[in-house]
């Protein structure tokens, strides 16, 4: 399951959180004020893991 950074425009909290690619089109509440209309998704760096050895 991904993890997402979002900007919340209200009251400029960035943060994360895992979701389902099905739940993505849904933007998660702000943890600090509750807003959920004012959320910006962010675009991140990644890491990838693999088993192949170098």
């Amino acid at each position: 399951m991904p993890m997402y950074e979002f900007l919340c425009q209200a009251c400029r909290k960035r943060f994360e959180a895992f979701q389902h690619l099905e739940e993505r089109v849904h933007r998660p509440p702000c943890p600090r004020c509750g807003s959920a209309r004012r959320v910006e998704h962010l675009i991140s760096s990644f890491y990838a893991k693999t088993s192949r050895k170098a």
